[in-house]
């Protein structure tokens, strides 16, 4: 029996006892420590006052926001820095209690960072791009160095900031302004007042203690990035600062009344298997109402068939070269549903894509010369649209705002997403929802939509605005792997097509198919507040895919954040393609360093893309 399509039921505000356990017991260690040292009764009230509350929120932060994973490298890193900070500056070791409590302490920051610092700054900051971060990172450096070169300061010391400097130079890759600006904050707010009342002991040693040190105003915010950022990636958890447990803010409303909507009853989707892609296409359509959909529409417009405006979007763009078809949605059968909507008599059909960051890197990448290199041959039957070329003003709902938009979309009386089946290295999966963001008209889409923006609420705003009427999903080959949105040198013959109205609900199954949860993307988290979680009534092969390989979630986590850097992005991408895409698309010049860097690793394109390059690099 084919497994059941569902997800994981999310997290909810129950209690992390084990983690309270924990950190309780960690706490209830120092505090012995304290007293077998005959401390206990020598902390001033004051210090009780400032480190009262802490404990206590490090407490609910442990059991209501943190992974156990993540609190036990917190703790444990932050217990090392307390014994051993001190012993770097100093040659003395810290106190085993001030070490511990130094732990707590940054379990306390990990949470403040996460559920009250993190979303105000990165609402009022406005921007993901993390072309500040560098700067953020240098500012505490430079304090922390000022204040060593005016001290009594060690060879150590300044070791320890060169160490701390560049770990938060490789961190600052990983996190979104808003996410580095709260985390030293949070470094600063903690780690100062708490050294200099003696509250970590011997931690306060290293930076002798005196009121305003400026290394002090340096090192601690340095010291908790790090602290903060090794836990992450120790933990395999994404570093930018999101609520764990407690339900996270939601970007849009339930639109019940919108022609998506999918939360009102069940939504049919159709998983068809065959040796004939042709006649799986053709039999999942009609058994998942493709033609009663387009009567629908034809019937509301009030139009005849012939004039009936029909715009497919398939999955196209990132094609690199038409000897690996396993990334680009095949052109045979987008010209087969043409042939059966000319069948019918309906006349007006157009293919639509936008360009796509390829054209920073390479001449002759507007669709039409895309879509003839990948196999299309319009011939009269349809219009192939650029909808970059075309593109103008329009006002979009939530947070896209004021934007642009292809005519040919915006204008289409029925609209249908043909996507292709693919991993994706920043989303885990793309399909039919993702498909819709290539869509949006922009060409350079790294510096316009990842920098600039995330990418996924805009997808998300232009369904909201030109709502997709029918999902089809070309699964008879699959690029899997941790690299299937960009090549797949040995595509899966996953021999399947999906097929159904609701957009979300052809996703869910597509996900499941792929052995995944399909919550696991922030495309379909943020379609489902939008348009309702899908009550799927599956027809036909509901099975995960045979050796189908996803993209590793380390990977997944360190590119939906790196690739926020628009020039790390785009520096990396034209490195690695230059060599490997089509003679048919021209290379651009690029500047001679980085062309020599292309020339010296065009092997390591080999692992990703599958055509060999055409001539030896210069």
């Amino acid at each position: 029996m084919s497994p059941p399509v569902s997800a994981r039921t999310p997290p909810g505000t129950s209690l992390a006892g084990a983690n309270v356990a924990l950190l309780g017991g960690v706490l209830a260690l120092a505090l012995f420590l304290l007293a077998a040292e005959g401390s206990l009764s020598l902390v001033p009230l004051p210090t009780w006052a400032l480190f009262g509350p802490i404990a206590l929120l490090a407490l609910g932060y442990a059991g209501f926001e943190l992974s156990i994973r993540r609190l036990v490298a917190t703790v444990a890193l932050g217990v090392g820095a307390g014994f051993g900070l001190p012993y770097v500056a100093t040659g003395a070791a810290g106190s085993s209690a001030g070490a511990l409590l130094f732990g707590v302490a940054m379990v306390f920051a990990q949470g403040a960072v996460t559920r009250f610092l993190a979303p105000p700054i990165r609402r009022r900051l406005r921007t993901a791009s993390r072309r500040p971060n560098a700067l953020l990172v240098l500012v505490p450096a430079g304090v922390a160095l000022h204040g060593l070169l005016r001290g009594d300061a060690t060879v150590e010391s300044f070791g320890l900031l060169a160490f701390l400097a560049l770990g938060g130079l490789y961190l600052m890759l990983l996190v979104d302004p808003g996410t580095l600006v709260a985390v030293l904050l949070a470094g600063l707010v903690v780690g100062v007042p708490g050294s200099l009342s003696g509250v970590f002991g011997g931690l306060g040693a290293m930076l002798q203690a005196t009121p305003f040190r400026s290394e002090a105003l340096g090192l601690y915010p340095l010291v908790f990035l790090m602290i903060y950022g090794v836990s992450g990636l120790l933990a395999r958890e994404s570093l930018v600062a999101r609520v764990r447990f407690y339900e996270e803010p939601r970007l849009y409303e339930p639109a019940k009344t919108h022609p998506m909507w999918t939360g009102g009853g069940p939504s049919k989707v159709v998983s068809l298997t065959g040796d004939d892609r042709f006649v799986v296409l053709d039999e999942a359509l009609v058994r998942a109402g493709f033609w009663d959909e387009l009567d629908r529409a034809l019937a509301v417009s009030g139009k005849a068939a012939a004039d009936l405006r029909i715009a497919i979007k398939p999955n196209l763009m990132f094609m690199y070269s038409e000897h690996d078809r396993s990334t680009f949605t095949e052109p045979a059968l987008v010209e087969h549903l043409v042939e059966r909507l000319r069948e019918r008599g309906f006349r007006a059909i157009s293919v639509v894509e936008a360009q796509s960051a390829y054209g920073n890197y390479f001449h002759d990448r507007d669709v039409p010369n895309v879509a003839r290199v990948a196999g299309y041959e319009p011939k009269g039957r349809y219009a192939i649209v650029d909808l970059t070329a075309e593109q103008v003003p329009a006002e979009y709902p939530g947070y896209l705002g004021a934007h642009f938009v292809g005519p040919t979309w915006r204008d289409a009386d029925f609209r249908i997403s043909f996507a292709k089946n693919k991993t994706h290295t920043w989303a885990f999966y793309t399909l039919t929802l993702k498909n819709i963001y290539g869509a949006l008209p922009a060409q350079d889409k790294l510096k316009e939509y990842h920098d600039a923006r995330e990418i996924y609420y805009p997808t998300i705003d232009s369904l909201l605005a030109y709502p997709v009427h029918f999902g089809i999903v070309d699964a008879w080959e699959s690029a899997d792997g941790p690299f299937g949105i960009f090549a797949d040198k040995s595509p899966l013959p996953t021999r399947t097509v999906l097929a159904g109205k609701s957009l979300v609900a052809v996703d869910w199954v597509g996900a499941s198919k792929m052995g995944l949860d399909p919550m696991v993307s922030r495309f379909m988290q943020l379609a489902v507040q939008a348009f309702g979680k899908p009550e799927v009534e599956l027809e036909g092969d509901a099975s995960v895919y045979a050796n189908f390989r996803n993209v590793p979630r380390e990977l997944v986590d360190f590119w939906d954040n790196a690739e926020e850097s628009y020039a790390f992005t785009n520096t990396v991408f034209s490195i690695i393609n230059r060599h490997y895409v089509s003679p048919a698309f021209r290379r651009k010049p690029m500047a001679f360093l980085v062309g020599a860097l292309a020339s010296l690793l065009y092997p390591l394109g080999g692992f990703v893309y599958k055509t060999p390059p055409k001539d030896p690099p210069k």
